[in-house]
């Protein structure tokens, strides 16, 4: 007998929760957030897309980047690079914080981000070449695939989940 067994995520720290203090902590008030979660930030994991996506949004978007950011040379104003956080408590926070999780990596086996995202009630926007479909689904009712690493593509997808609002989207 062969069984499949997916990585596990401990629903007791990743869940939906209220973070508005810690969106208060973070000046990000009044804001739609935009999250990216990377052990570190490279080409690979989507970081040329995070800036090209900046450019499109509006003040009132922010995108927030978790992960080793040092190799980054051009910081965008529309971003906050939060560097490496290993504080798990904190990490599930950010992602139930979060009004959109986008996992563009072209280099992704599982999605762990992904699915602790989801955990926390957060719907993802995701590059569909890698093993992410698997997580997200191809229904809507979690977030959405992207085909092509396309910046536009991706912005069309978040102002959607922003119209219909994350608590429109599978539990």
């Amino acid at each position: 007998l062969i069984q499949c067994i997916y990585n596990w995520i401990d629903l007791e720290r990743f869940h939906p929760q209220d973070c508005r203090e810690l969106k208060q902590s973070l000046s990000l008030d009044n804001k739609f957030i935009i999250l990216g979660i990377a052990m570190s930030w490279n080409p690979q994991k989507g970081i040329g897309l995070f800036h090209a996506l900046a450019d499109l949004l509006s003040d009132d978007c922010k995108i927030v980047l978790v992960g080793d950011d040092l190799e980054i040379k051009n910081r965008h104003p529309q971003i906050k690079y939060l560097g490496t956080i290993k504080d798990v408590e904190l990490l599930a926070k950010l992602y139930a914080m979060a009004d959109v999780f986008v996992n563009p990596t072209i280099q992704e086996t599982f999605g762990k981000t992904t699915a602790e995202a989801m955990a926390c009630g957060t719907p993802v926007v995701a590059y569909n070449g890698t093993a992410t479909p698997e997580l997200v689904g191809k229904d809507g009712s979690c977030g959405f695939l992207i085909d092509e690493n396309d910046a536009s593509l991706y912005y069309e997808k978040i102002m959607e989940i922003q119209k219909q609002t994350k608590e429109n989207f599978g539990r």
